[in-house]
């Protein structure tokens, strides 16, 4: 952002209820207080205030006259040039604003901070220099994954070349850049006719997006056009566009510096931020332009210094390269989320936040409990809740050739058991097993036996294997972490043998020989006579969700059914199990596993396999980085419970060890109105919030 100046100011009146609302409205004023103009009489009582905040030049004569008369200064916001999701008029939150104490970058009458920057003027303007590779990273990125001011377009194929292809950028009639650009409808009409008597091509004008929604006019789609002509009337992706042409001529639109970074020529009919520094072929000239700058110099000016970021997951200022991941992610799944979704064997307090898991920009979701010939006709995707759906259904499936995928909760789940109804923080969706059924396919294993991973993955995989191990997590985070007191001799091995559920699927796919507690106990107990065993039930037995009993004592030394597991595992020297996840757990905590089934973690050289099946596609040596990464990264997809949009691996951790913080620890109980009152209170929500949707 720009600078400051050194004045401090008393202060802010902002001339909206909109620009009072702005996040960290100090971090730009540095100001003491801010107050919007609601309840003040016309014209405004200025009070104390000595600085004006305006959106833009919106007011422009208004504040000048304010600035003349009252002695004030006066500070402009504007959204940023990567700004969000969805369209601002529509509501979608802002991810950027730029911060201007001169002018506002769009209207070229009078100098911009950005403009200052450019020519050097600017106390910024020796930053420069250092950040040119910078630049060139997030150019590379921002082509890469298409990303424009708005990023809720799909792409769109102009089809087959047939010559040289100009792309002519329409925009909102009456746009402040326009005029302020040093334009006006003359302009728009002189491009046109300059595109259609200078080339025998293949001209383009792409439609605005406001325009599209119908929410403001154009200048060139109400006109009667050539054959050779033709209007892009559909919503797609400016920089997918761009690619697909030759040259972008534009009067003010942003579009035309994205074409920049594209590396196309670009024709400009009016004064924007980005023209008259040499990198443009302009139509009209502005002396106060009189250096020479490289398209990197204009992105670190504009993108790098002027612009402000806001984190999407956290609020807090940040670098515009975290605003890029966000959006490229959002943008990921949005595409593996399009069609028609069938989903099979949900529970209904499940329906909201599995519409979350698969939000696209175009897709249709129907929760049904069979599929009939009607449904099969449409051609949808099917989405079965692990092994919950309805066998004739899938064979109706099969039958007509349908994508299956199954949906499960990831392995960092939640605070408190879902049995309770909480909304995992993530999933997988798998499209072609699941990852505890090693005797079909699945995406995880196809991650851990053949991806490349990026030295990117693997610095995520380390700072989660950092900060789990610090925060104590694990998939559910029930428990209390408090030293566990044990009764074992010096010396003697401590075995933990952490229980399931008799009826998890995990155990029904990947065990052989050993399927219960008591028999898994009954072998730990045969091959280490000497060592002390603790047991540790699966919480969703003590808890009395499930019913399920045996007289573990027979052959553990000691039974811990309240401890959080991270306690357990902090006391362990190795881990004895069937299929749990807390063998993984074990490995990202550095102790020995052995594994008496098949979990989606063995068969990889980092634990102890005791089973007596072979599992031929699990021939790859993997060390614990590339495990992490294959499965907390790359496999699941996480959520943000605070704003419901995707999230990264490490942001969802931490996520999660902040609201353990603030929860406190979240006990087991055994007891029947404390389980009836979690479930009402997050599974009745999760039914209430079902009920409520437009789409269910």
């Amino acid at each position: 952002m720009t600078d400051i100046p050194e004045k401090k100011y008393n202060s802010a009146l902002c001339l909206s209820d909109g620009i009072a609302s702005v996040p960290n409205l100090a971090f730009f004023t540095g100001a003491n207080k801010h107050r919007s103009t609601r309840g003040l009489n016309f014209p405004w009582q200025l009070g104390n205030a000595d600085l004006i905040v305006d959106w833009g030049n919106k007011r422009l004569d208004f504040c000048q006259k304010l600035v003349d008369k009252q002695q004030v200064d006066i500070l402009r916001l504007e959204d940023g040039f990567i700004r969000s999701l969805g369209l601002g008029v529509e509501g979608s939150r802002s991810f950027s604003i730029v911060s201007d104490w001169s002018g506002i970058y769009y209207d070229a009458r009078k100098a911009s901070d950005l403009e200052k920057i450019l020519n050097g003027q600017h106390v910024l303007s020796h930053r420069l220099s250092g950040l040119h590779q910078r630049a060139k990273s997030c150019i590379d990125l921002i082509r890469k994954h298409q990303l424009s001011k708005y990023n809720h377009a799909p792409s769109l194929d102009l089809g087959t070349r047939k010559g040289l292809r100009i792309l002519l950028v329409d925009q909102t009639a009456n746009d402040l850049s326009i005029s302020g650009g040093l334009a006006s409808k003359q302009s728009f009409e002189q491009m046109l006719q300059d595109a259609l008597t200078e080339n025998d091509s293949e001209i383009f004008i792409k439609t605005h997006p406001d325009v599209l929604c119908g929410k403001k006019q154009g200048y060139l789609t109400n006109q009667k056009l050539p054959k050779n002509v033709r209007i892009i009337g559909k919503n797609c992706n400016p920089l997918n566009l761009i690619e697909q042409v030759d040259e972008v001529w534009c009067v003010t639109s942003q579009m035309g510096f994205e074409a920049c970074m594209a590396r196309k020529k670009v024709r400009c009919y009016g004064m924007p931020f980005y023209a008259g520094w040499g990198v443009t072929e302009d139509q009209i000239k502005l002396d106060r332009r009189t250096e020479r700058r490289s398209l990197e110099e204009i992105f670190i000016a504009a993108y790098l210094l002027y612009s402000t970021y806001f984190d999407p997951d956290t609020g807090e200022i940040c670098d515009l390269e975290i605003v890029i991941d966000h959006i490229a992610r959002q943008k990921h799944y949005w595409g593996q989320n399009r069609g028609h979704f069938i989903c099979l064997g949900f529970d209904a307090w499940k329906h909201t936040y599995v519409r979350d898991y698969l939000r696209s920009d175009d897709n249709r979701i129907t929760f049904k409990k069979k599929l009939s010939n009607t449904d099969v006709k449409s051609q949808p995707r099917i989405l079965v809740w692990g092994i919950n759906a309805d066998k004739g259904s899938l064979k109706l499936a099969h039958r007509h050739g349908l994508p299956i995928a199954t949906m499960e909760d990831g392995f960092i789940r939640s605070v408190n058991l879902g049995k309770y109804g909480t909304a995992p923080r993530s999933l997988v969706i798998d499209q072609q097993g699941i990852y505890f059924d090693p005797e079909s396919n699945s995406d995880l294993e196809k991650i851990l036996s053949s991806d490349t991973f990026s030295e990117d993955e693997l610095r995520q995989a380390k700072s989660l294997i950092k900060t789990i191990i610090e925060g104590g997590l694990s998939k559910y985070n029930v428990g209390e972490i408090v030293p566990i007191s044990v009764n074992n001799q010096p010396q003697q091995k401590l075995i933990l043998v952490p229980g399931q559920v008799g009826i998890d699927a995990s155990i029904a796919k990947g065990c052989d020989q050993i399927h219960t507690n008591m028999a898994l106990l009954a072998e730990v107990r045969r091959l280490n006579p000497d060592a002390f065993i603790l047991f540790k039930p699966h919480p969703d037995i003590v808890s009395g969700n499930i019913n399920e009993y045996g007289n573990y004592a027979e052959y553990a030394d000691q039974i811990e059914p309240y401890a959080h597991i991270h306690a357990c595992l902090s006391i362990a020297d190795e881990i004895h199990t069937m299929t749990s996840l807390v063998g993984f757990e074990a490995l990202i905590r550095q102790i020995p596993t052995t594994t008496y089934g098949r979990p989606f973690y063995a068969g990889w050289g980092l634990t102890r396999d005791l089973t007596t099946k072979k599992m031929p596609n699990r021939d790859r040596q993997l060390n614990l980085e590339q495990l992490v990464a294959g499965v907390y990264v790359k496999y699941p997809r996480y959520i943000n419970p605070a704003t419901g949009e995707f999230t990264s691996a490490i942001r969802s951790v931490q996520g999660l060890q902040k609201e353990l913080s603030e929860k406190g620890v979240t006990r087991i109980s055994s007891s029947l109105f404390n389980r009836w009152y979690l479930k009402v209170r997050y599974g009745g929500w999760g039914m209430l919030k079902t009920l409520l949707s437009k789409n269910r």
